[in-house]
C-alpha cells in the first residue's frame, strides 16, 4: 500500500512553498518550475486545493493561487485522504476482496491498530511543521 500518492506530495511540497508566501499569489508555472512537479498535473492539483478550501485563486497577470487557510490548520493527514480517499490498510492480506471473517479476523484487528495509529500520527503532521 502506498500511503502518499504524487497527488499528495505535490500538494503538500505547493502548499509548503505558498505557506512562504502567504499574502502572495503564486502561479502555477512557478510553483511547477521551482518544486519541479509537471504543470499539467500541477494544475489539476491546485483546482482541487481550491474546490477543497485549501487554495484562493486569482486570474489574470498577477494572479495565481495562495493559502486561505493557516498553515498550522492544514494537516497532512488531510491531504492525503483528499487525494487518496481513506486510509484502509484493513483489507484481507490473503485475498482480493474482503473475506467473510472479517468481523473475527485476528490480523485485522491488528492491522486496524496499525491504521488508527498512522492516521493519529498524520493528523498531527501539519504544512506549518512541514516548514521547520
Amino acid at each position: 500500500m502506498k500511503l502518499l500518492t504524487k497527488e499528495a506530495d505535490y500538494a503538500a511540497r505547493a502548499l509548503v512553498m505558498l505557506s512562504k508566501k502567504q499574502n502572495e499569489f503564486v502561479g502555477a508555472a512557478k510553483i511547477a518550475k521551482d518544486q519541479n512537479i509537471p504543470e499539467y498535473f500541477l494544475k489539476r492539483i491546485l483546482q482541487k486545493l481550491i474546490k477543497s478550501g485549501y487554495l484562493i485563486a486569482k486570474e489574470g497577470a498577477q494572479g495565481g493561487v495562495k493559502l486561505a487557510q493557516n498553515p498550522s490548520k492544514i494537516k497532512l493527514f488531510d491531504l492525503i485522504t483528499l487525494f487518496k480517499g481513506n486510509l484502509n490498510i484493513t483489507n484481507c492480506i490473503f485475498r482480493k476482496k474482503l473475506c467473510s471473517n472479517s468481523s473475527t479476523c485476528i490480523i485485522r484487528k491488528k492491522m486496524r491498530g496499525i491504521e488508527n495509529n498512522i492516521s493519529k500520527e498524520l493528523r498531527t503532521i501539519t504544512i506549518a511543521k512541514l516548514i521547520k
